[in-house]
């Protein structure tokens, strides 16, 4: 099926014959994840009318927790989670344990010779030729991966040889990555009104501009831009919206914008729209400490999501479940997840997402008091900003380096007890232009002054600074080291 077909649902006959499959029998899952998401919304009803349910799938890291949830209305002990068996290789194998079942159960007859190819390694499968124009190709992903400017550089090398497909990806390039000139320039669509058969034209001019300014950093004028929702793609106005709201205001409102989002952009059938909505609700409700709701949010939308998109929202997914670990102290599975994440990234080669997983890495070897990883982790971070173009919130963006100040700050202020050095990181995140990052920053500034017996007059700013976007974690904590005595320390904070 196509990405836009699993959007739309299942279709109302396959639904019904689904359901008189199932009732009365056993069902068995072989090698099934559980993240469709036209199917996703329908198990919990479906497997009701079941005998039983076995499942068969190599094991997860996150254990059977997700494959329970869309199950979680039947009867306790109709699940029933197949064990790995052993196999000659020593590697966990479903359609060995699947083919033993049936075996056992006296269901098939098989010749063992045929039930041994279950054992044999995979085979490798050769490559088709590649077709078409090379250089446009190379330049489509090095756009991909963030490195717009060689991809520039390859389509004005082309445009002799290949002149209409380098001139439409130049455009494009120019549109969709352009400076504050760009975004200037097209100021003048925000001002034109969208009516008549100009409208579509118009409607998606302002949504470049609106894109261009997010990459910019320029989350108000975002915010000024997406004011008025389009008729067409109205969830990317809505996603810039959230992720804007996220950096600059309420993020309780940024997770309702992005469960918008979310909504509309399943009822486009558009997979990407879908999985970046899923991920601005996940990473605005963990920003807000709703725990629980993000940890559903990740389940439930954005792996299921992701895995219709593409493998970039994979590594996104597994960059939420690591800071989500953290929240709850496991560093151990925080660091797993964050390596997967990690991996993905680099095999995609976007800098991007690397750096914002290694970000999260450095809160990671906090809670697991690994300093030797947290210091060697902090300089590759610097080094990789350094490298390259990148994309739009690592190399030289603020809200990234206010970041890093926080990590390095708390990482001073609890670790090292170098609390002129912490004091400095902090000082720089309080002056963050984005009010959860100043918050972060006052909270630890105020931190500082309760141990030095000070007035703790940041504190109170950071409280109210926390009060006005919804951050709990600053509030909480803030309210807390208020309650201690002058000279006594709060517990070391985590806030990826």
């Amino acid at each position: 099926m196509k990405a836009d077909q699993v959007l739309g649902g299942l279709d109302p006959s396959w639904e019904e014959r689904l359901r008189a499959d199932v009732a009365g029998r056993t069902v068995v899952f072989l090698g099934y994840s559980g993240r469709d998401l036209d199917l996703q919304p329908l198990w919990d009803d479906v497997l009701s009318a079941a005998v039983r349910v076995l499942w068969f799938e190599l094991p997860m890291a996150e254990g059977d927790t997700r494959k329970r949830m869309l199950s979680a209305q039947l009867d306790a002990g109709k699940v029933v989670f197949m064990p790995n068996a052993q196999t000659r290789d020593g590697r966990p194998n479903p359609s060995w344990d699947f083919v033993d079942w049936c075996l056992r159960q006296r269901l098939v007859t098989l010749d063992p010779a045929l039930v041994a190819q279950l054992h044999e390694p995979q085979r490798e499968d050769g490559f088709p030729a590649l077709l078409g124009p090379l250089p446009i190709a190379r330049a489509a992903v090095q756009g991909l991966i963030g490195d717009h400017r060689a991809a520039r550089r390859t389509l004005w090398t082309q445009l002799f040889r290949h002149t209409r497909p380098a001139l439409r990806g130049l455009t494009d390039h120019v549109v969709n990555h352009g400076g504050r000139a760009l975004t200037t320039a097209m100021l003048f669509w925000s001002l034109v009104p969208a009516v008549g058969a100009w409208r579509p034209t118009v409607e998606r001019l302002r949504r470049k501009r609106a894109t261009a300014l997010s990459r910019q950093g320029r989350y108000r004028a975002v915010l000024r831009a997406t004011r008025v929702p389009p008729t067409h793609g109205a969830s990317v106005m809505l996603i810039l919206r959230s992720a804007s709201t996220r950096c600059v205001g309420s993020l309780d409102e940024a997770a309702d914008l992005a469960a918008q989002a979310y909504r509309l952009a399943v009822e486009e059938k558009h997979p990407v729209r879908v999985a970046h909505a899923a991920f601005q609700e996940c990473i605005a409700l963990q920003w807000a400490e709703r725990v629980d709701e993000a940890r559903h949010c990740l389940d439930a939308k954005l792996r299921p999501a992701a895995s219709v998109a593409a493998n970039r929202w994979l590594a996104w997914a597994d960059f939420i479940d690591g800071c989500l670990w953290i929240r709850q102290h496991d560093a151990a599975r925080a660091i797993e997840a964050l390596d997967r994440g990690e991996a993905r990234f680099q095999a995609e080669g976007l800098r991007d997402g690397t750096i914002s997983v290694l970000t999260a890495k450095l809160s990671a070897y906090r809670c697991a008091s690994e300093d030797e990883k947290f210091l060697e982790t902090y300089a590759r971070i610097q080094q990789l900003r350094r490298r390259g173009e990148g994309r739009f919130d690592t190399r030289g963006h603020r809200f990234t380096s206010d970041g890093l100040a926080i990590e390095l700050g708390e990482f001073h202020r609890v670790h090292t007890r170098r609390l002129d050095v912490a004091w400095r990181a902090f000082h720089r995140a309080a002056h963050s232009p984005y009010p959860l990052q100043s918050a972060l920053g006052l909270l630890g500034l105020g931190m500082i002054q309760r141990v030095r017996h000070e007035d703790p007059v940041h504190l109170r700013e950071a409280l109210h600074k926390g009060r006005l976007v919804g951050a709990l974690l600053v509030v909480a904590a803030a309210e807390a080291t208020l309650g201690l005595p002058p000279g006594a320390e709060h517990p070391e904070t985590f806030s990826v």
